[in-house]
């Protein structure tokens, strides 16, 4: 009877007392999954075009589709990681005389790139560097067997009083490629398939000014241009040589804010080859106007 009356005491001392480890386990908090909230997401949109093309109908719109993740490093470091999705809808496109071209779209090459704010320098302009490295995922980068693609890049600004501000940009694109020509096939206008030899590139220059007055909080207006050269290789093989192209685009622009998130951009550039035509410069005919609309959306 005592040893019945003493196990029952022990079984009602267990009962009422809860273990230190017990309570470690019903208190702790559930495992959860982590997410970087200091992660940006943005989706941009590039959408262009010739006027001269509208113009007269049957116009191609090409766009460049970037959707975008970066995130702070540190107070002047920030890293993005750029996935570029090509699209073009079928009909002319200036680059290939009366020939038709078909609907597409590709993946672009995706690159990741690191900004830094380098401060302030003497005259109260702020100067930032870039540093952008392109993999060959789009179909011509793989075709050209490009090894690598690297983009440095200047950036000066500043602002002139309260409402105007400005900007300057150089930037050096650095091309490696395993071929220096590379055969295109395609299509002509009457169906039958075509190819020719393209030199690859070998370098680029570009360099852009513009200056932006804020008409009221969420309106811009201005004036933008550019200049930009490109070098290609030569192949002895093919026996073929392309000269360097040197392009010239100045003209207005606006952009509005949807939101502190969302804005879009358009721009209206009189473009012309430098080289071929450098009288047509400024005289803003239709075959050389190129505009182009930006949507930007930021998600977080």
């Amino acid at each position: 009877m005592k040893t019945t009356s003493k196990l029952f005491s022990v079984l009602v001392l267990l009962a009422v007392s809860t273990p230190a480890w017990s309570q470690q386990l019903t208190t702790k908090e559930p495992i959860k999954a982590t997410f970087d909230e200091s992660l940006k997401f943005r989706f941009t949109s590039l959408v262009f075009g010739s006027y001269g093309e509208f113009d007269q109908g049957g116009q191609r719109l090409s766009s460049i589709n970037r959707f975008r993740i970066s995130k702070q490093l540190s107070d002047n470091l920030s890293f993005r990681f750029v996935l570029p999705v090509d699209y073009a809808t079928g009909g002319f496109d200036g680059f290939n005389g009366d020939t038709p071209q078909s609907e597409d779209v590709a993946l672009g090459d995706v690159f990741v790139q690191f900004n830094r704010n380098m401060g302030r320098i003497p005259g109260g302009a702020n100067l930032g560097w870039s540093g952008r490295l392109y993999l060959p995922t789009s179909p011509f980068s793989r075709e050209a067997e490009q090894v690598f693609r690297y983009k440095n890049g200047l950036t000066l600004s500043g602002n002139w009083g309260k409402t105007v501000s400005w900007e300057f940009i150089a930037e050096q694109d650095i091309y490696n490629q395993s071929r220096t020509a590379v055969l295109v096939n395609d299509f002509d206008e009457f169906g039958f398939p075509t190819s020719s030899v393209v030199n690859t590139k070998r370098y680029s220059l570009y360099y852009e000014g513009s200056v932006v007055a804020k008409v009221r909080k969420d309106l811009r207006i201005g004036i933008n241009g550019y200049v930009y050269d490109t070098y290609y290789n030569e192949s002895a093989i093919n026996d073929t040589f392309t000269p360097a192209r040197h392009e010239i685009g100045v003209g207005p622009t606006a952009s509005f804010d949807l939101t502190d998130s969302t804005g879009f951009s358009l721009y209206i550039w009189d473009v012309v080859n430098a080289r071929n035509n450098p009288q047509d410069f400024l005289r803003f005919k239709g075959e050389d106007l190129t505009i182009f609309f930006v949507s930007s959306i930021g998600f977080n």
